[in-house]
């Protein structure tokens, strides 16, 4: 086994970081063509920092200031937000880029070295959202943030040293990643801290536990005079209101999907086998915490993450390869364990290829992409360097239920098992939903909402998850309003008027939120009733 020297991987991590970062910089450029909803709640989001906004305090949501704080610094710096999201990118992959040095150098052979650390580079700087057909966008990056955040962690905390132990420094650097992923997205730091906790007292890692919990509470400590208990007080709440949502709960699949649905069955049976294997190399308190703490955290994971797809299965297979015996040691129904552990190894990666090889395609599909086909994402000229593909950003296409209204298919409806049709202040709101054209929409609310006299600097509350029309008229962002609904009619107090659109990204979500005004009794005027929306004043 040759061990890996950090000056030539750094050279080599230094090399993947300038291609996977230096595309998107040589295109002139951000090009998206896919999951523009999600960018219009990135913008809303980090627009409002730069303004001056806090998350949790200000607003609503789930996700960790560090998340967006990174992007907020280079919009702050003057650059338009195009540019501001790809140095992001690039400063968050070299400020991982001595924590993977030291993390593969020190744990993985040559090649696996080199392999880890352009899998976790590349999942950092990556145009995508890790799924299989996936298209170009920024949306939901602080996923593909937090599994690289997380996989350096794991690392460190899964694998042995090759050499002389340095459990202070593991500490060091595991308490450091656990408080990034807290900042993040509390997901992954719920779901996998305890299972590194416990293979690091499985591997009698007593002090780097030690270390590791010293660093995180002193970091939160120190952010303490920074951000103010308030801050904390408040990212709990809004915590806890996204557990208890009917609107999120999670985004894709039921649990019991995940687990055992046939897309996932093979990711599930392959985790398993490596916990079977690894105690069956002599490793058996290991394989216990992979099967009864590592595979329910990073499966639950990848079901509270968008697309669902099992991105955990990457550090599996370098788990798998760091447990093997040498050959001979035993057998498995007549194969050589070194073997079969190989095997499970290269299936967990194959079944994760689909997304691995679009994700890994993104910068490339990026940098070919036709700019005539594109335009702006906004009217804003100091944000002239981010884009969006024309027939996307226009294309009004909905779906609606024919059996909504009075004719020929209005007899189908019981038997379709379709609710009552919500209705506020004597308009109804039909089920409709679009699938694409969201420029489009946010342009022309915000053009009727001039036309109809709506004054500069209104707040709206939008039963829709696109609500930020600020972006594109002389209005204001809805004060601790959420730009994702999340439950709980956040910012309404503060809301000078209730946007209720005629057609809706989610029609779930537009039903749900009617359904908690009303439960609510909000007393309603109605002002206008048009094509785009009704608005109600708040009394």
């Amino acid at each position: 086994m040759s061990t890996p020297s950090p000056i030539a991987l750094t050279g080599i991590f230094l090399v993947i970081i300038g291609v996977l970062s230096g595309l998107p910089y040589l295109k002139g450029g951000l090009f998206l063509d896919s999951h523009e909803a999600d960018v219009y709640h990135l913008l809303d989001i980090s627009f409002r920092m730069t303004d001056g906004q806090m998350p949790h305090l200000d607003f609503a949501t789930p996700l960790g200031i560090l998340a967006f704080s990174p992007i907020v610094a280079f919009l702050k710096a003057g650059l338009p937000f195009g540019a501001a999201f790809m140095a992001s990118q690039l400063s968050l992959a070299l400020l991982l880029l001595p924590f993977v040095v030291y993390a593969a150098s020190s744990r993985l052979p040559y090649r696996q070295s080199a392999v880890f650390g352009g899998i976790v580079f590349a999942l950092v700087l990556i145009l995508t959202y890790l799924q299989a057909s996936s298209g170009v966008t920024v949306a939901m990056h602080y996923n593909r943030w937090s599994w690289a955040v997380a996989f350096v962690a794991l690392l460190l905390a899964f694998v042995p040293p090759q050499g002389v132990a340095r459990p202070k420094l593991d500490g060091v650097l595991i308490g450091v990643l656990a408080f990034a992923l807290m900042l993040t997205k509390m997901t992954f730091f719920v779901a996998l801290v305890p299972a590194m906790v416990a293979v690091l007292f499985v591997r009698k890692q007593r002090v780097a536990v030690g270390v590791a919990l010293g660093v995180g509470v002193a970091l939160i400590a120190l952010t303490i005079p920074i951000l103010g208990v308030d801050f904390w007080n408040a990212y709990v709440a809004d915590l806890l209101n996204v557990t208890g949502s009917d609107v999120r709960p999670h985004v894709g699949l039921p649990l019991g999907e995940m687990v055992s649905g046939a897309q996932y069955i093979g990711a599930t049976l392959t985790g398993v086998a490596a916990a079977m294997l690894i105690r069956r190399a002599d490793h058996d308190a290991l394989g216990l915490v992979v099967f009864a703490l590592l595979l329910p955290g990073v499966i639950y994971v990848s079901f509270q993450n968008f697309g669902n797809d099992p991105t955990w299965l990457l550090f599996l297979a370098f788990l798998v390869l760091a447990y093997r015996p040498k050959t001979g040691f035993a057998t498995v129904m007549g194969v050589d364990l070194r073997g079969a552990m190989n095997v499970i190894s290269l299936v967990a990666v194959l079944i994760n290829l689909p997304s691995l090889y679009t994700s890994a395609l993104s910068p490339i599909e990026h940098f070919a992409f036709d700019e005539s086909r594109f335009m702006p994402f906004l009217d804003d000229p100091a944000h002239n360097d981010l884009f969006v593909r024309r027939d996307r950003a226009h294309l009004m296409t909905a779906t609606i239920a024919l059996d909504d209204a009075p004719g020929v298919w209005e007899k189908y409806r019981e038997d379709a098992g379709r609710s009552d049709i919500p209705e506020v202040a004597g308009v109804q709101f039909p089920m409709c939903e679009l699938g694409a054209g969201s420029r489009a929409y946010m342009s022309e609310v915000a053009a009727q909402l001039v036309t109809d006299g709506i004054p500069a600097g209104s707040q709206f509350f939008s039963t829709g998850l696109l609500s930020a029309f600020w972006l594109y008229g002389d209005f204001a962002p809805l004060k601790s309003g959420a730009p994702w609904y999340y439950g709980d009619l956040t910012g309404l107090e503060n809301a000078d008027y209730v946007l209720i659109p005629k057609c809706v990204y989610v029609e779930r979500v537009r039903r749900l939120m009617i359904a908690d005004l009303q439960n609510a009794n909000t007393p309603l005027t109605l002002l206008h009733d048009n094509a785009l929306y009704a608005l109600y004043e708040v009394r």
